[in-house]
């Protein structure tokens, strides 16, 4: 049973990419693309996307990339400042890797978690996870 268990888990790990944002209109939808356009496998990674009340039209935008990608996630950050968000996303992450993405980012997976990552520690670590 243990060797028919390894043979059936993924090889690849899952990956939660972790964005704050707040009223990033000019930018979200390339940074966005360029994440879910990646050649990772499209299984693997989860998008975590928390919106500070943006005033722009940053909310509708998430919205629409939310719509078309099941694999992103649109939540709230009331508080509206960056490491709340990030908090929000380390508490909510399932990816075995944790990764962080700013909204002005362009980068595809697995670039933005492959190199320098370690294990996380402190108050909101998660035994086994790892950020990158």
């Amino acid at each position: 049973r243990y060797i028919e268990a390894c043979r059936l888990r993924p090889m690849t790990p899952l990956v939660t990419v972790v964005m704050p944002c707040r009223n990033e209109q000019d930018h979200i939808a390339d940074c966005l693309r360029s994440l879910l356009d990646s050649d990772y496998p499209p299984d693997r990674p989860e998008f975590m996307i928390f919106d500070g009340q943006s005033k722009d039209r940053t909310p509708e935008i998430l919205a629409e990339c939310a719509k078309e990608d099941p694999r992103m996630k649109v939540i709230a950050n009331s508080a509206k400042i960056r490491p709340v968000g990030l908090d929000l996303g380390l508490a909510e992450a399932t990816g075995e890797i944790i990764t962080r993405a700013d909204a002005h980012t362009c980068a595809s997976l697995p670039s933005c978690c492959a190199p320098k990552t370690q294990t996380l520690s402190g108050a909101n670590s998660q035994p086994g996870k790892v950020t990158a």
